[in-house]
């Protein structure tokens, strides 16, 4: 990878460590539409995902609504499946909606919204309605395959509203909290620094020098 990408890589990954915790090993949330996509541009997810995130491992999940719409959609998605499967089945992501299964969508939203650690979370997706949804939840990085290359996503207006408020919200805090020491203490600005008075002359210092007898 081109030390341009890398650096790209590096300053978005920087961004969401230091405003939501995001912290290696990463946990790759897969889908059918992105196992396809990788399958049909010859992408080896396993190999490439983690040499992008300039990481040596990640840990690939999934939901089994995801698995479940790609079993579904028949032949043709059969070896999205099978990758899908064989990378993230072992590490399921609990459904918060219950036993009915729903579209990968709407399970995978409700996983980011309701799931404690999804500050832990990439998603990988090609969905372009997964991809609008997961935008607008801070906090969450995405990536998508451009061509035949993983692409991770610059932060979305959403994450950087979310940013931009909580920073707003410490400076209130810390507004608050000065106006209390004020009350308390009193203002920097009513406490009057007391002159030092200006020491008169020494008198012993005026006497004149008596001369020595010789």
């Amino acid at each position: 990878m081109k030390v341009k990408r890398q650096r790209r890589v590096r300053r978005i990954l920087n961004y969401f460590r230091t405003h939501f915790g995001l912290k290696a090993p990463y946990r790759v949330l897969l889908d059918g539409t992105f196992c396809q996509s990788c399958l049909t541009a010859k992408v080896n997810i396993k190999e490439q995902i983690p040499n992008y995130l300039l990481v040596p491992e990640v840990r690939y999940c999934t939901s089994p609504c995801a698995i479940t719409e790609t079993d579904k959609l028949g032949p043709q998605l059969y070896g999205a499946s099978l990758i899908l499967k064989g990378l993230a089945a072992s590490y399921l992501l609990e459904c918060s909606h219950g036993k009915e299964p729903l579209p990968a969508v709407k399970c995978i939203k409700s996983i980011l919204k309701d799931n404690n650690s999804s500050s832990s979370i990439i998603v990988a997706t090609q969905d372009p309605e997964l991809r609008e949804r997961v935008r607008k939840i801070p906090g969450v990085p995405l990536i998508y395959l451009h061509g035949n290359a993983p692409t991770l996503e610059e932060p979305s207006a959403y994450t950087k509203s979310f940013v931009t408020k909580g920073k707003n919200e410490v400076s209130h805090e810390e507004k608050v909290i000065l106006e209390l020491k004020e009350k308390e203490f009193g203002s920097q600005e009513s406490v009057i620094h007391k002159k030092k008075k200006r020491k008169g002359v020494n008198p012993l210092s005026c006497l004149k020098s008596k001369k020595r007898l010789r």
